[in-house]
């Protein structure tokens, strides 16, 4: 089989995996392509009966979405276009009630085919580096009897991760035929996590960030995914610097707003699909990173702190200044570092900043990184 049947095998089997997760009807991924536009590599729709491909012999006869308007701006008007330049998800509830973007040719289509496209789910495929190559786009979910509804938003991590699966099958397609077998174990990984999705609550209800079982969950995915693989992975625990200390002069309100600002200053700076944030207990956030050296994590994390440090509060009609202290660990070395091991590391870490004064990052190295 072709370098080209097997990438063309593999996306379909994310597509579809994303389409049966969230009931979609219909699903597309775009490649961007060496004008810099994006172009359509597989487009399916159930209801209409459509499966088509590009990856092989023929072409899908559709004009390409150019991402560079003819003035030289972004086109931001156009919901895939503004997904790969912006590098973000957007969700589209309605499409004929949505004034943000341009689906004239969403429009022209259901017209066409006497077809009804109401919400989008529209995801950025990125490469290691956080560039754009692509887009995978969703096209109406639907409830348990059939009609068609908005997105579930909670489901939006798992499609992520299922953009992130389809972005390193295009990066590596010349070397698909090797990766095979790790990608479809990915796949198998992401079932797994699939049916517990459906078991369990994933999330925090003050902070809005996952849980610590589901942490749990996609830790042991992800390292074993990276055992497979081979690619270094960085773990951090982050922790604002005297937090009892913080509920017991201010009450448990203020404690909870300012754990709820570290929530958000932490997720505006991590927004790669495959970044994953947790609250790992009442007062300490973790965040798994994929890819990222010690390096990359420690710069990140070092923004983190300083936009922390930055912020004020009040309080009982003082001003409050709140720090925040940060463990680091990495590795690539998943064949003899588990997953307990691994957070004990960034946990270790963590403590070594608090006994260090706080307001600070600590790191620790595995020791045993071949």
């Amino acid at each position: 089989m072709s370098v080209e049947q097997n990438l063309e095998s593999l996306l379909n089997q994310i597509l579809d995996e994303a389409k049966s997760l969230t009931r979609s009807d219909g699903g597309t991924i775009y490649l961007k392509n060496d004008q810099g536009n994006l172009s359509f590599a597989l487009l399916v729709n159930d209801s209409l009966g459509l499966q088509q491909s590009s990856l092989g012999l023929e072409a899908i006869e559709l004009p390409d979405v150019p991402l560079i308007k003819g003035n030289g701006d972004l086109n931001l008007g156009n919901v895939a276009a503004a997904a790969a330049n912006l590098g973000k998800t957007i969700v589209i509830d309605d499409v004929y009630q949505n004034e943000s973007y341009d689906f004239q040719g969403t429009r022209l289509f259901d017209e066409m085919l006497e077809y009804r496209s109401i919400s989008f789910l529209t995801v950025a495929l990125k490469n290691y580096y956080g560039e754009c190559i692509g887009v995978m786009q969703l096209l109406n979910a639907h409830d348990n009897a059939g009609k068609v509804k908005p997105f579930d938003l909670k489901k939006i991590p798992i499609i992520e991760a299922l953009a992130s699966l389809a972005s390193v099958a295009i990066q590596n397609r010349q070397n698909i035929d090797r990766d095979k077998a790790n990608l479809s174990a990915a796949l198998h990984d992401l079932n797994h996590t699939k049916k517990t999705l459906e078991s369990l609550e994933t999330i925090d209800q003050i902070t809005g960030l996952h849980n610590r079982k589901y942490f749990e969950e996609v830790l042991s995915m992800e390292c074993r995914r990276a055992r497979r693989q081979g690619y270094e992975m960085s773990i951090c625990f982050m922790q604002l610097d005297n937090f009892e200390q913080i509920g017991r002069d201010y009450g448990s309100d203020f404690s909870t707003t300012a754990l709820n600002s570290l929530a958000e200053v932490v997720s505006s700076f991590l927004r790669r699909p495959s970044d994953f944030l947790a609250l790992y207990n009442q007062s300490v956030i973790v965040a798994l990173l994929p890819y990222l050296s010690m390096g990359e994590a420690s710069d990140i994390t070092e923004k983190i702190r300083q936009s922390v440090e930055n912020r004020s509060f009040i309080a009982s009609g003082d001003r409050v200044q709140i720090t925040l202290s940060a463990g680091i660990a990495t590795s690539s070395n998943f064949e003899e570092l588990d997953e307990s091991e691994f957070v004990q590391l960034s946990r270790k870490a963590l403590t070594k900043a608090h006994a260090s004064g706080g307001n600070r990052i600590e790191q620790q190295e595995d020791v045993r990184e071949r």
